[in-house]
C-alpha cells in the first residue's frame, strides 16, 4: 500500500466552522492493487455469499478496510477522486473474485460519491457526517 496523507476539509455547520482531517485512501493504482489482492478471498467466499443471499460480514469489512469504495469520493474527504474509469477498473477486478460483491460494491461507490456532493447541512441531517462504505 502507498503512503497515506491527511487531507483537511472545512465545513460550516450551524454557523460554526469545523475542520476534519480525512486519511487518503491512496491512488487509483493503489486501489486496483488492493482489489487484486482481494480476489482469492472473494472467490473463497462465493458459496457463503450465495447461501447468505448477502455479502458476508468479513467481505464488507475487507472492502471497507481496502478503501476501494472510495475510488470516486473527492480527495477533500480522503477519497481517491479518480475519474469514472477508476470505478470500472475496481469493479471489473472485484468481479473476477465475486460478481455479487462487485454489484454491491457498485452501490457503495455510488453512495459515497453522491453523498459527497450533498451540502454539509444535508450530510449532517442524514447522519452521513463521515463518508464510508456502509
Amino acid at each position: 500500500m502507498s503512503k497515506t496523507a491527511s487531507v483537511e476539509s472545512s465545513e460550516i455547520s450551524a454557523g460554526t466552522q469545523t475542520s476534519h482531517a480525512y486519511q487518503s485512501v491512496g491512488t487509483r493504482d493503489d486501489l486496483v492493487r488492493r482489489a487484486l489482492a482481494l480476489i482469492p478471498t472473494l472467490r473463497a467466499r462465493v458459496a457463503e455469499a450465495d447461501a447468505l443471499r448477502r455479502l458476508p460480514a468479513e467481505t464488507v469489512r475487507d472492502l471497507k478496510d481496502s478503501g476501494v469504495a472510495r475510488v470516486l469520493q473527492p480527495a477533500r474527504y480522503g477519497g481517491c477522486q479518480a475519474p469514472f474509469g477508476g470505478m470500472v477498473d475496481i469493479l471489473r477486478t472485484i468481479g473476477r473474485g465475486c460478481g455479487s460483491t462487485a454489484w454491491c460494491l457498485a452501490q457503495y461507490i455510488g453512495h459515497n460519491f453522491m453523498v459527497s456532493l450533498w451540502p454539509p447541512p444535508a450530510r449532517k441531517r442524514s447522519g452521513a457526517t463521515r463518508l464510508t462504505t456502509s
